[in-house]
């Protein structure tokens, strides 16, 4: 038996999971670190659609990773601050 076919399949082996890499577990780690970057960003008063479409306005960040959010002139839910999705963009009458 020779050793080359065996080598062969392991660096098969190994450049399909480089390929699987590249192409599915990076992207994503990338928009994880963009996502963590928009979180740290955030301000009070900023306007925000919550990952279950809560639109509010940022009322106060407590220690704890809670954001209060203003969903009405007289409502204010807390959520915690990863559920922030995206900011957003138009005119919401808070």
């Amino acid at each position: 038996m020779s050793a080359a076919p065996i080598i062969a399949q392991c660096l098969a082996i190994l450049g399909v999971a480089l390929i699987a890499f590249t192409a599915l577990v990076r992207p994503q780690l990338k928009r994880m670190a963009e996502h963590r970057m928009f979180l740290n960003a955030l301000a009070v008063g900023d306007l925000v659609v919550t990952q279950g479409g809560l639109v509010g306005r940022i009322e106060a960040f407590s220690d704890d990773d809670l954001v209060s959010l203003s969903v009405a002139k007289t409502l204010s839910v807390k959520i915690v601050r990863n559920c922030i999705g995206r900011k957003f963009v138009g005119s919401a009458i808070i």
